[in-house]
């Protein structure tokens, strides 16, 4: 049967079932629909929200940013972009340097990354998390 109307008990099962963390594989059998149909309709329903991801790449400089961070922002002096750095890790998120100064930037899931997409990949979160997105006036697009 194709494009069967979803029941209210089908999506209650759903419902529960991902937020308890079940797989996509488990929760399909459960209701009887096919993988591909849970996650559209996760995804379509809002059940399911994006999750941006940063991962490691240089643990030095990350603990480097962390310092420096710290330091800065218990003397008041952090910068916006720094802030956006710790909003990040304190949600789960690590955020690297590049190793090479001449390219400058970070790096997002081994790919390089401007600041810019980091305060856009921050401020996605904060909308999601209904608080004021940060500004950061002394990045530009360049």
């Amino acid at each position: 049967m194709r494009n069967r109307a979803w029941t209210q008990e089908e999506i209650d099962v759903l419902r529960t079932g991902f937020n308890a963390g079940k797989l996509i594989k488990i929760i399909a059998g459960e209701v009887g629909r096919s993988t591909t149909a849970v996650n559209k309709f996760l995804s379509r329903s809002g059940i399911r929200t994006r999750r941006w991801s940063i991962e490691r790449v240089h643990a030095p400089s990350v603990k480097f940013i962390e310092h420096k961070v710290a330091a800065c922002t218990a003397i008041g002096k952090a910068s916006s972009l720094e802030k956006v750095i710790i909003y990040l890790q304190q949600n789960g998120y690590t955020v690297s340097e590049s190793p090479n100064p001449t390219i400058g930037g970070y790096f997002l899931d081994n790919k390089p990354i401007s600041s810019i997409k980091l305060l856009i990949i921050a401020n996605k979160l904060r909308e999601e998390q209904c608080q004021p997105p940060f500004s950061a006036p002394e990045l530009s697009w360049e």
